[in-house]
């Protein structure tokens, strides 16, 4: 059997093959249990674009993005109780963000403003890597098991999505 398994050739992805997504998140909690991540990418499969995840105290997930393509890209990773079609803009000055949510229907949500703070000793070492080493499966691996262990059991996707390989 052994010998069997050997000769089964198991699915490679090249770096080539990856899809690649270049952008950046920031999230945060409020004291009464609700959760956001605002998210800005500015190279994607399907180009440059923003979205907003607002999970509720009770754990329902909505989805704040422009089209059902990029939801259903999204669902691949995450677990989402409903999409709202929305335009959403994310303005960057220096360490403070603007969010904005104007849905196709409905008003709109009130403007989100975040200030981020500055990065921990762990960001700072990170952000000096090169991507040649940043950018590698490998080093996706080593920061889930340091996020899991150094932050409480803050875990990421680690690039890959539940239905792909």
């Amino acid at each position: 059997m052994r010998e069997l398994a050997s000769r089964i050739p198991l699915p490679r992805h090249r770096a080539a093959d990856l899809e690649r997504y270049r952008g950046r998140l920031a999230s945060f909690a409020t004291t009464s249990g609700e959760r956001f991540v605002a998210s800005c990418w500015d190279e994607s499969p399907f180009g440059s674009w923003c979205g907003l995840l607002v999970a509720e105290a009770d754990g329902c997930r909505t989805l704040y993005v422009e089209s059902e393509i990029l939801a259903d890209d999204v669902r691949l990773l995450h677990d989402i109780d409903n999409v709202v079609l929305a335009d959403v803009r994310i303005a960057q000055a220096g360490q403070e963000w603007a969010v904005e949510v104007d849905p196709v229907e409905g008003p709109p949500l009130s403007r989100l403003t975040l200030t981020l703070g500055s990065p921990t000793r762990r960001g700072a070492v990170i952000s000096r890597l090169p991507s040649s080493v940043t950018e590698t499966r490998g080093f996706a691996w080593f920061t889930e098991i340091m996020l899991r262990v150094l932050s409480l059991g803050v875990s990421s996707f680690r690039g890959s999505s539940r239905t792909r390989v």
